[in-house]
């Protein structure tokens, strides 16, 4: 066998980047890949790290974040977990390559020294080798290879007018956000190095989001470079312990202020890196987090326009615009472009999340209950292919693993989630929600409400696990009040939990409404309620107090 390397470019080739995802594919799907899921997502990463362009960016600290789920405070000197694993990986993909892989057309190895990955393609070598004539007369092979560089020349060049260059890969048009240090106000040299920790912690929080892009300040971007649509900038002032911060997200285009907050920390009683992680971690959440300042000011700037899936990031928007009143006609929308997203951006990890989870939707609400689990979770492995830290694939991922009844394997991956983007609060909210129906009521509840209370958008789904809480915890009159105030009038799960709320706490007439809307609109949910709604339950108890109160209801679940 011969062996070709494949380079990146600028070191005297260039990646073909396909063949190399083929073989990453071919290698996790592998039984023979004997390795844990930590190690097939390092794999995953730094593999699509390369490929990207950003094998630079491949070090032990962006590894232990993206990977481990380490926070900002990661030091490879004291914690050798990236060390250690990528020993762990090299071993089974040496196994694999001496297995199932000895006839695989690519080797994808991780060198020693390192953690960028080597791609090197076998190609078979020719059956024989012919003996070299002695160099008697140079000058006619000298003429036939002039003449066949000439021939190939200009084949070449015919090529390139008869039949035009593939095009490059379309690419969502995502927000692109500049952080610019805060202003010191009259201040010193710890002044200043406050501004310059808060500015690297504001980078590393927003970052977390996979859909938005974090660019460098204005002066800093090339002119070949698209600028940002946001930047984010403002003031920093202290007066003795008493530490202020003051930002702003704006359009550059325009100057448009799209939101504003002020921070405050006590530096005799906060430390100055734990505030500074605070405030970046409050503030990116409040900009980048569904519902938060930059999709509430993307979603105004294109609620003119029908969701267009050569975009891909309006198919984002389009998705938690459907999440905020879950009805029919928004899924068929949302539906229809997450399926022309994919088509049209097959490298955006996040349309693959998002059709994961499209699916996922139609199943549980009822919009499309046959839709395929199966489906849904490749669709979301495939996602975390692409771009191991998504968190809407990893979102996705649990779900399908939820819904399959995979209850302990959806909390690890929800657990590791909430832990990737800490920030992202309808990760953190549906996690929450997991937790709960599945019997750990306080601590998912908790979460709900932290989700709830942190996120500004419209959030009437989670608003139901706040009341299935308080229907739990015995307090009916809000478990129904809560119900009332977030309602679905296309979704038969919210009008049976209801009934139950409406039953325990004596509004009889509004349980009676309730059976008499899933009686016409839902009688199949009716005909097979306990296959239907058991396997929500993490709890048999939980399930038996919920029918006692369907019974209450009228609702027969025998």
């Amino acid at each position: 066998m011969e062996q070709v390397a494949y380079r990146p470019e600028g070191e005297g080739g260039s990646l073909d980047p396909a063949p190399c995802r083929a073989q990453l594919r071919r290698i996790l799907e592998s039984d023979a890949f004997d390795a844990t899921d930590r190690d097939r997502r390092f794999l995953a990463y730094v593999v699509e790290e390369a490929l990207a362009g950003r094998a630079e960016r491949i070090k032990a600290y962006s590894i232990a974040i993206e990977v481990f789920g380490r926070d900002a405070s990661f030091d490879p000197r004291t914690d050798p977990i990236v060390r250690v694993e990528a020993g762990h990986l090299r071993r089974a993909l040496d196994r694999y390559y001496l297995s199932a892989g000895a006839d695989d057309p690519i080797v994808i190895t991780v060198p020693k020294g390192g953690y960028v990955p080597s791609f090197v393609a076998r190609e078979a070598a020719p059956e024989a080798t012919a003996r070299p004539e002695a160099p008697r007369r140079r000058v006619a092979p000298l003429i036939g290879a002039i003449l066949l560089l000439a021939l190939v020349t200009l084949a070449g060049l015919l090529g390139a007018l008869r039949w035009p260059r593939a095009a490059a890969p379309a690419k969502p048009d995502i927000p692109r956000v500049a952080v610019v240090a805060p202003r010191v106000v009259a201040g010193d040299a710890l002044d200043a190095a406050l501004a310059s920790g808060l500015t690297s912690e504001l980078i590393a929080e927003l970052a977390r989001f996979r859909d938005i892009v974090v660019v460098a300040p204005l002066e800093e971007t090339a002119e070949t470079t698209p600028g940002p649509g946001y930047a984010l900038d403002g003031t920093l002032s202290r007066d003795g312990d008493e530490l202020r911060v003051s930002l702003n997200l704006h359009r550059p285009v325009d100057g448009t202020v799209v939101w504003a907050r002020s921070y405050a920390a006590d530096l005799g009683t906060e430390r100055p890196l734990a505030a500074e992680t605070r405030i970046a971690a409050e503030a990116a959440t409040a900009i980048g987090q569904p519902y938060g300042a930059i999709f509430q000011a993307d979603a105004a700037a294109r609620a003119e326009r029908p969701a267009d899936p050569a975009d891909g990031y309006a198919c984002v928007l389009a998705y938690f615009a459907f999440r905020a009143t879950i009805d029919a006609e928004g899924y068929g929308t949302v539906r229809t472009c997450v399926e022309r997203a994919v088509a049209r951006l097959p490298d955006y990890a996040t349309a693959w999340g998002l059709r994961a989870q499209v699916a996922i939707d139609g199943r549980r609400w009822g919009f499309e209950p046959e839709a395929d689990l199966g489906r849904a979770l490749a669709d979301a492995r495939h996602a975390l292919l692409l771009d191991p830290a998504n968190i809407r694939a990893t979102e996705a991922k649990m779900m399908a693993l939820y819904l399959g009844g995979d209850f302990e394997g959806a909390l690890r991956v929800g657990a590791a989630g909430v832990a990737l983007n800490p920030n992202d609060t309808d990760m953190l909210g549906e996690y929450g929600y997991r937790l709960a129906l599945h019997g750990e009521w306080d601590r998912g509840c908790a979460l709900l409400a932290d989700a709830l209370a942190r996120n500004p958008g419209p959030l009437p789904y989670f608003e139901t696990g706040i009341a299935l809480c308080a229907y739990i915890d015995g307090r009916y009159a809000e478990a129904a009040a809560r119900i009332r105030s977030a309602v679905f009038h296309d979704v038969p799960i919210y009008h049976l939990m209801a009934a139950a709320f409406f039953a325990e706490a004596g509004e009889m007439e509004d349980a009676r409404r309730e059976r008499d809307w899933l009686a016409a609109k839902a009688p199949a949910l009716l005909g097979d309620l306990e296959a239907r709604v058991r396997p929500l339950a993490g709890r048999p108890e939980d399930y038996e107090r919920f029918a006692a109160s369907l019974r209450r209801a009228g609702i027969g679940t025998e």
